[in-house]
């Protein structure tokens, strides 16, 4: 009993999880061509083969043979035709319908296969009226939910209407081969490997086509095939444990059991049709199948409600409004949507606009998504309750949806589509929201004088004649409408073929809409209503600002090729821009002088002798991650750098030329580390770019083999700037899903790296591109180094390199090393970014801003802890005390102990992925004094009193027994790694500058007694120092205290002997040039363009 209770479960339950993720699996949508109409094809053979390896692994553990001996083969053609089209049917229905459709229409199989065993059998077998009366039961049921559910796809239907046929086939013919089996787990084997066999070349094909559909969603197609062949299995045990009859009713509960947890579980909304329609199926199914004769009350009764069902569903599709047909989510209090999703700020007339969709619709919300920080703002200053304003998060709005890939080549795509980019961007924002919310939305470009609250699908008519219109400008579309999906995928493939994107352009969109006006659409069945509306001045959506990015048309002039190195630098630039309207020629950039003021990042190489400096007075340019050899250039445009420095120098050799010069310079980095193309897809290639030849006869045979060699050279189009563009756009898409780069490329190692690709680099004097002497290193390529998988000719001969490579783990690539690195030049770029409002708004809308770090080590996240008092000034120096942490501690937490200061001071750090947070001490610590009066009159004592630092060092000690981990003071610098494993303290001027603790140690806690027992005696007390020489005893950390004031003279020898330093005095800023506290702060920094 307990065996069969528990095949009883796993097979109820493995069915619904196989059924719930092949459903999530299937809706996932990508737009990669063939792939967003045939990933079932793919779902269905990776069932057959997870499913035939794993029955037959049982079946040859228990010696028993895979396949059957004596096959009459015309029926296990049928049964294996019959099972390959069942299975694929179903995914296909899975994919364009709902779960519970399918399985309501999947729940008439039974009725398919009596009908197939009557039309099978010689013998005249007549059908009971009983019979008869239930299968129409089964059926009206069936044909009530399907018809009331309007988001229905006809090709659902159909996909489960074959599956229906296809599996009684299947059954009817294995019927036929009873005595062939010798056990019922053969059948499935044989099933599922020859089903596999014939569903292969289409699944190979679909790769061919489309190679990342493998890596897509890999968890859900295997844990679905694994939990698709535990229900098979445990299904075929029940069977042996009970009887045909009993194996069927359980089935069809089973089914039911789905159905309901299945419209929980996606949020659907049931109407009254549905749920009738789901009770007479099941009255049916159950009268079916445990072969009940209905007697004449129970059929009078459930006539009655079938008639009393098919007068309302027959006055609903008449009636004006289709309330009752709807069966997806509308917003039921009549909210609106609208979207500002533009750069520039709110005009009066627009905001006026919005704010008068409140005042007619009083009794609502007006849910306003803000595409900057400006119109946050303005919506602030309202105070009204009754707006919910939303900064507008691109990445997560377009989640799951055909637009999340478009949105990934945003970088690219602001190049094609110009000044028309944010146009569009509006048109895709409406189409996110419609899906996802459902609901009425209006565009702040049109000013309507009603509010239209009627409970159904509409389409403002008018708005499909004008070409210059938004077509969902005033719409009130159903949560996830096949409409909505429909145009989505209309404009994605606009973008995909690169057409008509200079121009708005929805005429492909507007076409399409007005055919489904017609009758027979009745799956895409929508209202277009007339709407009284007024629209405000296009001129109002158009920015008057300009934004260009580099382009190269005078580059290399006679060359036939050029290296596309040069334009992906590029796209880490575009990624903050909000759209892209101007160019700007980089060996010619005064071209441009006589057009409006021009924001553009001028990160990449200007060795050109052309290059034109300085920039005209109308060029705003982002001087970052620059590398130049031009010295002399540079020196006679010396104070046009220094009015604009400090510079962001590339690598350390440009750095070090600003610097000579008296040009404030710090080292940024290299633009495409900031290069992210949020690619979840990952594949099995190895690409080898631009590797000089001495380094190719290094690489094993076996790896060159099954290796792909890309260039980044190609032939110059003269007449095609743009394809130069997209090849180097391409290389970045191909780069994402990398399993590994060999390179001496180092604009193909950087923006991999960036994207996190472990990268196996040659450093080599024949590097492409320039590299070094044949005694010295690329200054190029010599600031990075140590952030790749390195094969240095400089450090090892061809042997040794040999070697290494020999022993690199190729089938696993090890992480690059020194992430810590990448995190800094990363901070260092976005804190100099973030300084213009306009990129540091397009970097949060586009989902550029926060970075998501990787998960780190156990080991490498050790717990920091600071304090902020009343008393306390919170500074640039304190914050320099962080920077130092994470500086040596990329992974580490820093807990912020303050009743002041709040999370968003920290944004600088958290926005690039460090871990900071801010927790209050008041509550807690307050109970271990007497009062909270008391901790108020302590924390308002004089920060140089001693009982300021007694307040303080008890609040140190109850941190540490609640949280354990290391306490620092805001003065301290570290200079290198402390020893996180034992206890340690250090005092100086009557504190513990540094402290740390496991949580709950005893030694605190008895130290925290004794300070609370002797609370009212001075700092110097017998307790007080007794209570510093017991942790002495657990270990001490050497600090040396450095006076920035007085300290003129290099010690660092002498400072470098400790880990820690306090620095005094630092406000006397700036500091003096080649001291050591100079040093130290721009040394251990991650915001390294703040310059002290």
């Amino acid at each position: 009993m307990i065996f069969f209770i528990s095949m009883l479960a796993i097979w109820w339950m493995s069915n619904l999880f196989t059924t719930i993720i092949s459903k999530e699996y299937l809706r996932t949508v990508e737009i990669y061509g063939i792939e967003t109409n045939f990933k079932w094809v793919y779902l269905s053979s990776v069932q057959f083969l997870i499913g035939g390896l794993l029955s037959s692994l049982l079946l040859l553990a228990r010696r028993i043979p895979i396949f059957p001996e004596n096959v009459s083969y015309k029926y296990i053609v049928l049964a294996i035709i019959g099972n390959l089209i069942g299975n694929n049917a179903t995914n296909r229905a899975l994919q364009a319908t709902s779960v519970s459709v399918t399985q309501m229409i999947k729940g008439c199989e039974p009725i398919f296969t009596f009908f197939f065993v009557l039309v099978s059998s010689r013998h005249d077998t007549a059908i009971s009226i009983s019979t008869s009366f239930n299968i129409f039961l089964v059926c009206t049921g069936t044909i009530i939910f399907v018809i009331s559910d309007f988001s229905i796809s006809l090709v659902g239907v159909v996909a489960a209407i074959i599956s229906n046929l296809a599996f009684p086939l299947r059954n009817v013919a294995l019927k036929k081969l009873d005595n062939l089996w010798i056990d019922p787990m053969q059948q499935y084997a044989t099933l599922s490997m020859c089903s596999f066999l014939l569903s292969l070349p289409f699944s190979v094909l679909l790769v061919i086509y489309n190679p990342s559909v493998v890596g897509q969603n890999v968890n859900y197609y295997l844990l679905s095939s694994i939990l698709h062949f535990a229900y098979n299995l445990a299904s075929i045990n029940v069977l042996s444990l009970s009887t045909p009859l009993g194996h069927a009713i359980l089935n069809i509960t089973k089914r039911i059991f789905i159905i309901m947890f299945s419209i929980v579980y996606f949020q659907k909304n049931i109407s009254l049709d549905e749920a009738l329609g789901i009770l007479i199926f099941s009255i049916g199914i159950y009268c079916y199948k445990y072969n009940f004769t209905t007697n004449k009350f129970t059929r009078v009764v459930t006539i009655f409600l079938i008639i009393v069902e098919l007068i309302r569903l027959n006055h609903t599709w008449k009636s004006p409004s289709l309330s009752n047909k709807i069966s997806t989510k509308f917003s039921t209090n009549y909210d609106v949507q609208t979207a500002w999703v533009y750069d520039h700020d709110v005009p009066q007339e627009v905001l006026d606009n919005i704010l008068s969709f409140r005042k007619l619709n009083p009794f609502g919300y007006v849910h306003v998504y803000c595409g900057n920080s400006h119109c946050i703002d303005s919506f602030k200053k309202l105070s009204s309750t009754m707006f919910i304003v939303e900064f507008l998060n691109l990445k997560s709005l377009f989640k799951k949806t055909p637009l999340e890939v478009w949105i990934r080549k945003h970088s690219y795509y602001k190049i094609l589509a110009g000044s028309n980019y944010e146009d569009h961007l509006s048109y895709a924002v409406t189409l996110a929201m419609l899906w996802h919310n459902g609901g009425l939305y209006v565009s702040p470009r049109y000013h309507i004088t009603e509010i239209y609250q009627f409970n159904e699908s509409w389409i403002a008519k008018d708005l499909l004649s004008d070409k210059n219109s938004e077509i969902l400008g005033i719409s009130n579309l159903a949560q996830q409408h096949p409409v909505t999906f429909k145009l989505m995928d209309l404009f994605v493939s606009e973008y995909l073929s690169e057409k008509h994107l200079q121009y708005p352009s929805q005429q492909k969109a507007q076409d399409w809409l007005k055919n489904i006006q017609k009758p027979s659409k009745e799956q895409e069945k929508i209202l277009f209503v007339n709407i009284k509306y007024l629209q405000l001045s296009s001129k109002l959506f158009k920015s008057t600002n300009h934004f260009a990015c580099l382009s190269f048309s005078s580059r290399d002039r006679p060359a036939r090729e050029v290296n596309v190195g040069d334009e992906m630098q590029v796209f880490p630039g575009n990624q903050f821009l909000p759209f892209i309207d101007k160019f700007i020629d980089r060996e010619e950039i005064n071209i441009a002088k006589n057009h409006d003021d021009i924001n553009a990042f001028f990160n990449g190489w200007w060795g050109d002798k052309r290059v034109q400096w300085p920039p005209t007075d109308n060029i705003h340019p982002v001087w970052i991650a620059i590398h130049t050899t031009l010295k002399q250039k540079a020196k006679l445009n010396a104070l046009y750098f220094r009015n604009n420095s400090p510079i962001g120098a590339r690598d350390y050799y440009t750095k070090d030329l600003f610097n000579s010069l008296n040009i404030s310079s710090y080292f940024s980095g290299c633009m495409t580390l900031f290069m992210f193309y949020p690619n979840p897809f990952r594949t099995d290639i190895i690409y080898i770019v631009d590797v000089p030849k001495n380094m190719m006869n290094l690489i094993p045979k076996n790896i060159k083999e099954h290796s792909t060699i890309i260039s980044h050279r190609i032939k110059k189009n003269e007449n095609n700037s743009l394809k130069t563009y997209r090849e180097a756009f391409n290389r970045v898409e191909f780069y994402s899903q990398a399993k590994l780069i060999l390179t001496s490329r180092i604009h193909c190692a950087l923006p991999a790296l960036s994207m996190g690709i472990p990268i196996i680099f040659f450093e080599t004097f024949e590097m492409p591109g320039g590299g070094g002497s044949k005694n010295f290193p690329s200054i190029r390529t010599s600031s990075y180094t140590d952030m790749f998988h390195t094969m240095d000719t400089y450090k090892y001969t061809k042997e040794q390199i040999k070697k290494k490579l020999e022993i690199f783990d190729w089938k696993n690539p090890p992480p690059n090393p020194n992430f810590g690195k990448l995190k800094r030049i990363r901070a260092t770029l976005w804190n100099e970014i973030r300084t213009n409002v306009h990129y540091r708004d397009a970097a949060h809308k586009f989902g550029i801003i926060p970075v998501t770090q990787r998960n780190p080590n156990p080991a490498e996240k050790i717990l920091f802890h600071f304090i902020h008092t009343k008393v306390q000034i919170w500074n640039w120096s304190s914050i320099q005390s962080l920077e130092s942490i994470f500086y040596h501690y990329p992974y580490a937490s820093i807990i912020v102990h303050s009743d002041y200061l709040k999370d968003y001071n920290f944004t600088t750090f958290t926005d690039i992925g460090y871990d900071v947070k801010v927790i209050t001490y008041m509550s807690d610590f307050s109970l271990l004094i007497n009062s909270p009066d008391d901790v108020q009159k302590l924390e308002n004592t004089p920060e140089n009193s001693k009982t300021y630092f007694h307040f303080k060092e008890i609040l140190k000690l109850f941190i540490l027994d609640k949280y354990g981990g290391i306490y620092i003071e805001s003065s301290v610098i570290l200079l290198g790694k402390i020893n996180t494993q034992s206890n340690g303290v250090t005092d100086w001027d009557y504190s513990s500058v540094i402290l740390s603790s496991f949580k709950n140690e005893d030694n605190i806690k008895s130290c925290l007694h004794e300070y609370l027992t002797n609370f009212n005696q001075v700092i110097n007390s017998p307790s007080a120092i007794s209570y510093k020489k017991s942790l002495l005893k657990s270990g001490q950390y050497l600090v040396q205290v450095l006076d920035c004031h007085t300290n003129i003279s290099n010690m660092r020898s002498n400072i470098f002997s400790n880990s820690t330093v306090i620095l005094k005095n630092l406000r006397d800023l700036p500091l003096s040039k080649g001291t050591d506290c100079k040093y130290i702060l721009n040394e251990f920094c991650i915001f390294c363009n703040n310059i002290y």
